[in-house]
């Protein structure tokens, strides 16, 4: 009955992801620290963690379509991937959001078919939003950092970016405790 699975604890985790945001947004974010926040976007450190997060979770799906013979090889590309990008790219925590957030959206549809949730619509919509958001993020890193600003300085970006972290946070509470009662 409590039966508590990958999907249902990433489903909590990402659900309070949301609502320290709204936090976040509602403290942090204002128009005296508009030059700290907009820093974001290019931070490395959070980018190196985002990007190990993305690599260890893309490369072993990258490994079903080729042989496992050759799994020790794209291991080792993989890490000279995430070296490489930690070097050379600009908006490093932007483009690995983007990654995660798209390997996010992919997961918790594919996940999401499995059982029986009583909204899915409005949790394949979220899912939607999600991969288009980190697919803009990884096309067009600098819209991570001029939403960031917005957010700052104009105060109806940032009551939309508080309701819609809000309603993000509350349907994955809701899919979340609907699967634990199920």
């Amino acid at each position: 009955m409590f039966e508590i699975n990958t999907f249902t604890a990433l489903l909590f985790i990402i659900g309070l992801v949301f609502a320290f945001l709204i936090l976040f947004a509602a403290v942090k974010i204002t128009p005296e620290n508009v030059r700290n926040i907009e820093k974001i976007p290019r931070n490395v450190t959070l980018g190196v963690i985002f990007g190990i997060i993305d690599i260890a979770w893309c490369t072993p799906q990258a490994i079903q379509i080729f042989s496992h013979s050759s799994s020790f090889a794209i291991w080792g590309v993989a890490v000279i991937v995430l070296i490489l990008s930690c070097i050379f790219l600009d908006y490093l925590f932007a483009r690995a959001l983007a990654g995660f957030l798209i390997l996010l959206a992919h997961y918790f549809l594919r996940a999401s078919f499995a059982v029986d949730i009583p909204v899915m619509w409005l949790f394949s919509i979220l899912c939607l939003g999600m991969g288009v958001t980190g697919i803009l993020f990884g096309g067009i890193p600098h819209t991570f950092r001029d939403l960031l600003r917005k957010l700052c300085v104009k105060k109806r970006w940032k009551a939309s970016f508080i309701a819609i972290s809000a309603l993000y946070s509350f349907v994955m509470f809701l899919t979340c405790a609907f699967l634990i009662i199920k």
